[in-house]
């Protein structure tokens, strides 16, 4: 009896222990099993872009919690996707994370383009805090989710605002859009602005722009201070109007699955940190991309290389007034409450680029 006691004694102990080491074994593997969070896009490290991924790698090495835990890799400069690419897999799950922008989720949701509208917003805060003050606005945001993605935190650029570039004529009336071509990002914000104020507008890829510049095709282009370097404005353009036409409005996201099923719900606060650490990093170098950019257009207007053209407020209203069309077209079809809210509460806000024309006047 005391034997066969014994023998289920030994055999419970032997159970217990290679219990306990196989659960070890679990947790061990589990430890050295790093979740990989991939971040691609077509610009270089030293665009703001970069410096997210930048950031986010940062702190991810340095944080107790995500250092053994998460495995950043960061793809700049079309390395592993272009930009457009990396959207559309983070989307398919090819990619665990990337920016939105509002002009990009338009593709999706026409109802989007309600952000880019012309002259609407003044800076990045009017805009998101229009989106949060009006079911309008929150519904919009949650149509992102339906995209397979989770919205972690907005991200602001101030160097992300439009204006019309040109090698032809200062732009002060919409009668002098009249005969130029102008190259424009696709959807209504950005081809039907540049069309009711006179221009003919064409729409090429970006790598494309710099041989329309050289073959005559181009005689300008709508963009922001991102793409002054992208597109040499500086070698093929000699007039700018310091009027902000309109702008992105833009997102760090996650692919949902990935969000959900792979980063453990302990893990989550500290990766939003570190994303938003990330935001932080782009809104720094977005602001020092905006600087660094006038300060060149001041030293080749100093050296007669460049006409900044500041409108008059009569002027201003002359293009605003062209573009209400739009406000007709978009607002009749998607609903008025965003564009209300905007023109409501605008006076609280300044415009981004008020120290920019306080500079050249």
């Amino acid at each position: 009896m005391k034997d066969r006691k014994k023998r289920v004694t030994l055999v419970i102990s032997v159970a217990v222990f290679f219990a306990v080491i196989f659960v070890m074994g679990s947790n061990l593997s589990h430890a050295a099993e790093k979740i990989t969070m991939r971040y691609a896009h077509g610009y270089p490290l030293a665009n703001p872009a970069g410096m997210t991924g930048a950031a986010i790698d940062n702190y991810i090495k340095n944080s107790p919690v995500l250092k053994d835990r998460i495995k950043f890799e960061h793809y700049p400069g079309n390395s592993l996707y272009t930009t457009a690419e990396a959207r559309n897999q983070v989307k398919a799950g090819g990619l665990e994370f990337s920016g939105e922008v509002s002009s990009y989720l338009s593709m999706n949701y026409p109802e989007f383009q309600l952000l880019d509208m012309p002259f609407l917003f003044k800076s990045p805060d009017h805009c998101y805090d229009t989106l949060n003050q009006t079911k309008q606005g929150k519904e919009l945001l949650k149509k992102i989710e339906t995209l397979g993605l989770t919205v972690i935190t907005p991200y602001k650029s101030t160097s992300f605002f439009y204006k019309y570039w040109n090698n032809k004529r200062a732009l002060r009336t919409p009668a002098d859009f009249k005969g130029l071509k102008i190259r424009t990002a696709p959807g209504i914000a950005f081809t039907d602005v540049t069309k009711l104020l006179g221009a003919s507008t064409i729409t090429m890829a970006v790598p494309e722009v710099v041989s329309g510049f050289q073959t005559g095709m181009l005689d300008g282009v709508m963009t922001n201070e991102n793409g002054y370097h992208v597109f040499r404005i500086m070698d093929y353009c000699k007039h700018v109007t310091l009027f902000d036409i309109n702008s992105s409005y833009s997102w760090y996201v996650v692919n949902t699955e990935w969000w959900e099923k792979k980063v453990p719900a302990e893990l989550k606060p500290e990766l939003i940190k570190a994303i938003e650490a990330g935001a932080r990093a782009y809104e720094k170098g977005s602001e020092e991309l905006r600087i660094k950019v006038w300060n060149e257009v001041a030293d080749l207007a100093k050296k007669g290389k460049f006409t900044v053209t500041i409108l008059t407020d009569k002027e201003k209203q002359m293009w605003i007034d062209a573009e209400k069309p739009i406000y007709e077209k978009l607002g009749d079809k998607y609903g008025w409450e965003i564009i209300k809210k905007a023109q409501e509460i605008a006076p609280k806000y300044k415009e981004t680029g008020a120290d920019i024309i306080a500079k050249f006047k």
